[in-house]
This record gives C-alpha cells, structure tokens and sequence, in this order.
C-alpha cells in the first residue's frame, strides 16, 4: 500500500509541475507574440526616422558661414556708403 501512494504522490506533484510548466510556456508564448509586435512597430518607425531631413553638420556649418558673410557684406556696405 506504501508503494500506492508514493505512486500517486509522485503523479501528483507531477501533474502540478506539468501545469506551472505550461503556464510558464504559455506565458512566454504571449511575451515573445508582444515582442513580435514591438520589433514590427520599431522596423516601421525607424524606416520613417530614416527618410526624415536632417540638418548635418555640413548643413550647419554651410548657414552659419552663409549668414556670417551676408552680415560682414551688410556692415561693409553700411560703412560704404555713409
């Protein structure tokens, strides 16, 4: 009779384990389809920060000479012709 219900103990605590076993699989499951959906959202987003115009530092630059030039000649003419 020992043997019995050391069977059934054993079947038992193995039939608990197989249930946390399956909602940890199926939790994961849920995790890795929400994640599946995140990396999909991120590929989108990231090919629209792509396309977006950017100010470079060569643009930068090229303005801020542009306007330093343009002030230089202002001051230059203002001077000229008073």
């Amino acid at each position: 009779m020992g043997s019995d219900e050391d069977t059934g103990t054993i079947r038992l605590d193995l039939a608990r384990l197989e249930g946390k076993l399956d909602v940890a699989i199926t939790g994961q499951g849920a995790e890795i389809r929400d994640l599946r959906k995140d990396v999909d959202d991120h590929e989108s987003r990231l090919r629209t920060e792509e396309q977006r115009p950017r100010v470079t530092p060569k643009h930068l630059y090229a303005g801020l000479s542009t306007a330093v030039l343009l002030l230089t000649g202002a001051a230059y003419l203002i001077k000229f012709f008073q």
